[in-house]
Formats: C-alpha cells, structure tokens, sequence
C-alpha cells in the first residue's frame, strides 16, 4: 500500500512538472478613434470610404489562441489616406494597465468575390506607439510587419503578436496608436488608398515572477516548498510529513503497518 502510494504520487508530479503562473488578462477596449500623424495631416477619408467603413470581424471566428468575444467587434476601422496624408487608429483602454501582449488579425474581406482583393486592404507595414493616461508617449514603439490574414475566415489565426512583456511591470499605458501610411504600406502595394485590420486584442502582462505568483495565490497546493514547481522535492516533504504523523485521529495519517 505504502509504495504503491508514493509511486503514484512520482508519477504525478512528473506529470504535472512545473506550475506555470503565467496569468495574461485580456483588456477590454473602451473606444477607438481616428487619429492625425504627423499633426499637420488631416482625418478626410476618401468618398465612401468612411472609417467605420467595411467592419469585419475576421479574427473573431478562428483565435488559436484564445477565444475572442464580440465584445471588441468596434476594433474594426478602415484607414484611408485622405486629402492631405495618413491617419491612424488610438485605442483607449479606459486606464492605465501594464500590456504584456497584443494581437492583430489582419484585414480580409470575405464579401468581396475578387480573390485578390480578399486579403490585400490589409494593414502591412505597422507602426504602434504607447501613451500613458495623461496621454505622455511613453516607452518607444513597435515596428513591424503584420501578415496577410488566411483567405478562408473559419480559420483565421492570429496574424502577429506583439510580446511586450519586457518591459517592466511599473510601466503601464492607456493609449496605444497604430499607423499604417496607405497606400505606401498595405498589402495592394500602392493599387489601393484603403487599409484595415481584422481584430485587436490587448493583454496585460502575465505574472512570471514565483513570489508575485504565490501572493496572488497562482500555485498548486501540492507545491509544498513554494518554489513554483510540483517535483520530487514537494514528495519528499509529503511522504515524510506522512510517515512522521502518528496521530489516530487523524485518517491522512493512516499507517496500516503500526498495530
């Protein structure tokens, strides 16, 4: 009984290996706006080509990574470049949050019966900036290439994940800014004037810190020794505390070897 006991108990906790306490939030989007850059440009879309213009929640039906809700669906917007230059996108978060994570799903028109104009008003060449609550930039940018999304919307993965997890926990914004110059930096590689995106979706930072995690209460209670792992280390604390307990009134402590 005794060895048959601990062997499982080893084979559990080689089954379970490390306790991971990564915990990423998804950030709800309070509002998205269109913006000027540089200043001097203006917001003037193209006739018929206003910037709620072709909403399509292509990212919403496929996240490999996790499940997307209609909650973000006004994250949509069509970018134009208008009379005068580019405009860009600021989405508010509400508050000052520490963003670990963004994910962008690109652009795909799934009413068009064109395939080459399926995936090619798509965003290409992205620039996103940070802005705390006060609106200061803060924390320099991403610049980046965001992929062409599957043609087929049933299975649209993420196009690119922007990993901000390197920056410290300290730091946080509010308001994050893409740009993306039409027609230069689309994927019609000039044909078109118009660019989007599919789905954004913003995470805060996940705990990767062992004491941070045990204080938000993230560990497995079989992680004894409160290192963040469940090894041999936890088993030989329990066996031990179980073979030392000799209290009859308690039934964890039960040794069916001691009269």
């Amino acid at each position: 009984m005794k060895t048959s006991v601990v062997i499982a108990a080893m084979v559990l906790a080689m089954m379970l290996g490390f306790c991971s306490v990564s915990q990423a939030d998804h950030i709800p989007v309070v509002s998205v706006t269109t913006i000027t850059y540089p200043d001097n440009y203006n917001t003037v879309p193209l006739p018929g080509h206003e910037f709620t213009y072709l909403i399509d929640d292509t990212g919403m039906s496929g996240d490999t990574r996790t499940l997307a809700d209609t909650q973000d669906s006004n994250c949509t917007k069509y970018l134009s470049d208008g009379i005068g230059g580019p405009t860009g996108l600021q989405f508010d978060l509400g508050q000052n949050y520490a963003v670990g994570e963004i994910r962008i799903w690109n652009y795909v028109n799934t009413l068009s019966t064109d395939p080459n104009k399926e995936t090619m008003f798509g965003m290409r060449d992205v620039y996103v900036t940070f802005y705390d609550e006060a609106g200061t930039y803060e924390y320099g940018g991403w610049d980046g290439t965001v992929p062409k999304s599957p043609k087929d919307p049933g299975n649209n993965p993420v196009s690119v994940v922007i990993d901000w997890s390197n920056v410290s926990l300290t730091n946080t914004v509010r308001y994050v800014r893409f740009y993306c110059e039409s027609p230069a930096w689309n994927w019609s590689n000039g044909w078109s004037y118009m660019t989007g995106l599919g789905q954004v979706r913003f995470y805060e930072k996940g705990i990767t810190d062992c004491e941070q995690a045990i204080e938000l209460g993230y560990t497995l209670a079989t992680d004894v020794n409160k290192d963040c792992y469940v090894d041999l280390k936890d088993l030989a604390i329990i066996a031990l505390e179980w073979l030392d307990c000799m209290d009859p009134q308690n039934l964890a402590c039960n040794h069916p070897w001691v009269p």
